[in-house]
């Protein structure tokens, strides 16, 4: 029989790699978002920013950033390198921004009362919309979404409605401006959409989120007035909203400083951010974005500058014998 320290050591190949199995690196979710990175400041030179309004984040995974007092569109890399910029010079007021898959951009011109249609590079396309209450006309459009199927969601805010459009403008539907009703908006701020076309209303004056289907169908609303855990005080209310790949619902509460988070349902999860200049601290924090990768990218307006979190962090599991055969064969 051979010595036993023999035996062992053949075998110490196999038990490494089963330790190395064993215990695996994965992406999971963070109880809160990590802070990654920020970038800006108050210059007028590339990167600088006076008045941080929409964000949004472009297929390439670029980073768009609304000056609402300058006109002008940032573009960043997703490390926050400054790629290109364009002053939106037909618009007077510029705010909430979105980025269809084929990169077609879509601002709307919170005083100019219309939506313009852009291409990649910030040149104009279209523009749809007039001052107005009748259906396809804005009184202060606040924010703009694009829809699984392609459509174009716009928060008319001051008629205190939602309006579904075509990609080239011609109206399809209102929806939320039914007085009385439970779906009955107030003066809403910014909008997003899920994978399956449900809508996420920032609901300022009520204090609330309101979900409805696709079709405009009130499904629910959760939030409510006041300085606590799920709440929203006045009279700045709910603002920027964002949804992340696993439904996770991420509310700016601008006047508390911070961005809670829900589930898809309404029930609350936690939040991050409090007033400050360090990193992950907020100032005005007005709008937000989330990438496919869970990045997450807030408007922190007063401090003059965009922050970088995380939805995910790396922790080490426990694989299972399936996936140890599997990765061992």
């Amino acid at each position: 029989m051979k010595p036993l320290h023999h035996a062992i050591a053949r075998l110490a190949p196999t038990f490494a790699v089963l330790a190395l199995l064993v215990l695996m690196p994965a992406a999971v979710r963070a109880s809160t978002p990590v802070f990654l990175r920020a970038w800006g400041d108050s210059t007028s030179g590339p990167g600088g920013f006076a008045r941080i309004a929409g964000i949004a984040v472009a297929p390439n995974g670029d980073v768009y950033v609304v000056d609402s007092n300058r006109r002008r569109v940032q573009a960043f890399a997703p490390d926050g390198s400054y790629q290109f910029d364009w002053i939106a010079s037909d618009l007077s007021q510029p705010v909430g921004i979105a980025i269809d898959t084929h990169s077609r951009v879509f601002l709307t011109d919170y005083k100019g009362h219309v939506v313009e249609r852009e291409d990649a590079s910030g040149s104009p396309e279209q523009q749809f919309g007039q001052f107005g209450v009748d259906t396809a006309q804005f009184h202060a459009p606040s924010d703009v979404e694009v829809e699984p199927d392609g459509n174009v969601i716009v928060v008319d805010q001051l008629n205190s409605r939602l309006q579904r459009f075509t990609p080239d403008g011609v109206f399809l539907a209102q929806i939320g401006d039914t007085v009385g009703a439970p779906g009955a908006l107030d003066h809403p701020f910014g909008v997003a959409v899920d994978p399956d076309g449900n809508l996420y209303v920032s609901d300022q004056n009520h204090h609330r989120i309101v979900k409805f289907a696709h079709d405009g169908t009130y499904l629910t609303s959760f939030g409510s007035q006041g300085p606590g855990p799920g709440q929203f005080p006045g009279p700045a209310g709910p603002t920027g909203i964002a949804i992340d790949p696993d439904r996770t619902v991420y509310v700016v509460d601008t006047q508390s400083n911070r961005v809670e988070m829900f589930t898809d349902s309404g029930s609350y999860i936690g939040m991050f951010g409090t007033f400050g200049k360090a990193p992950g601290q907020f100032e005005f924090p007005v709008n937000i974005a989330i990438s496919p990768n869970f990045e997450i990218y807030v408007g922190d307006r007063d401090n003059f500058r965009v922050q970088k979190f995380s939805a995910r962090t790396t922790a080490v599991t426990h694989a299972t014998w399936g996936e140890i055969k599997r990765r061992y064969r």
